[in-house]
């Protein structure tokens, strides 16, 4: 955030058949990932809750794209 502290966010996602189904498994990411995460924030912002939309792995290019994503 603007202060420099670390937040932990909660990414909802599609059903677990629909996510494996696009291609993103339980081995896709891996701890120490870095990612690009995209999506639709929750209404409470102090929540850290995000609807996900997409995610991009840029040392690989790995992306997935969800059924949130609007484009």
């Amino acid at each position: 955030d603007e202060k420099g502290e670390r937040h932990i966010w909660i990414i909802e996602g599609a059903a677990p058949q629909q996510l494996t189904d696009a291609g993103l498994t339980a081995t896709t990411l891996r701890p120490g990932d870095q990612v690009v995460v995209t999506g639709r924030p929750g209404r409470i912002p102090e929540d850290h809750k995000l609807l996900l939309h997409t995610i991009e792995r840029p040392s690989d290019g790995f992306k997935y794209a969800g059924p949130n994503n609007p484009e």
